[in-house]
């Protein structure tokens, strides 16, 4: 009977701990501010290029603004490129970062925000496509993100595993307007896509820049070029993602 007490104790311990492990293993870790590094770093599409955009008047310029007020020492590189698709993003630009992060790691520099709007062009790419190879173009952008996120986790952590830099992405507006319920509504795609982007934002615990709801309700009549029939941002919407991106990051 002793050793039967002492067996079922036991079996409580490893339940309670497994138990516990699997809770908090399962559960994704919630995005906590680091703060202003050294280097402020620019990455995605043409949007954080600034892509029609007046010179100094692109999203990444004018929330460089907002953090050179914290640190007015902040050195701000914009690896943006546009066209870049979460494919050509891992294979070429993320190159690029991790290099120039792990350079400021070694100078006893901290890079931090970085910044990251990608998967627009994969969608805009795949827009004549079936619905079903559609879908797989969205799923690869979740799969492409989340790898990417992985990559730049892992390069920015102290030596102690701890996060070094705070990272976030934007979900993307949409222009055209439509039913988000019809798969043949612009709507019904620029929700997926969002929605793979935020799965991904969320599993890494990093922040997510909200770059559709502001352009809602025929605002990206004002705030974009598509009158014109280009997609992009003018100067007002550039400040508007701006303003989307500090609220995100949730500096003080």
């Amino acid at each position: 009977m002793k050793r039967l007490i002492i067996l079922l104790g036991i079996l409580v311990v490893l339940l309670g701990t497994g138990g516990w492990y699997w809770v908090h293993a399962s559960t994704p870790p919630v995005y906590t501010p680091t703060g202003v590094g050294d280097m402020y770093l620019g990455l995605g599409d043409s949007l954080a290029a600034g892509w029609n955009a007046e010179p100094g008047k692109g999203y990444v310029e004018r929330l460089s603004t907002h953090l050179q007020h914290v640190n007015p020492r902040l050195v701000v590189r914009n690896l943006a490129v546009p066209g870049e698709t979460t494919a050509s993003f891992s294979g070429q630009q993320l190159v690029v970062a991790l290099r120039l992060i792990k350079a400021q790691q070694a100078a006893g520099k901290r890079v931090s925000p970085i910044t990251l709007t990608i998967g627009g062009n994969d969608a805009k790419n795949a827009e004549r496509r079936p619905d079903a190879e559609r879908h797989q173009v969205i799923d690869r952008v979740n799969k492409n993100l989340n790898a990417a996120l992985d990559q730049l986790l892992a390069a920015t952590r102290g030596p102690s595993g701890e996060r070094t830099a705070d990272i976030v992405v934007m979900t993307y507006y949409n222009p055209w307007g439509g039913d988000p319920q019809n798969t043949k509504s612009p709507a019904y795609w620029a929700a997926e896509l969002n929605k793979a982007i935020s799965a991904a934002a969320k599993s890494h615990g990093v922040a997510l820049a909200d770059g559709f709801t502001p352009f809602e309700d025929g605002k990206a009549w004002t705030l974009t070029y598509i009158t014109n029939g280009d997609v992009h941002a003018n100067n007002a919407g550039h400040q508007i993602l701006a303003d989307q991106f500090w609220q995100a990051l949730q500096y003080k």
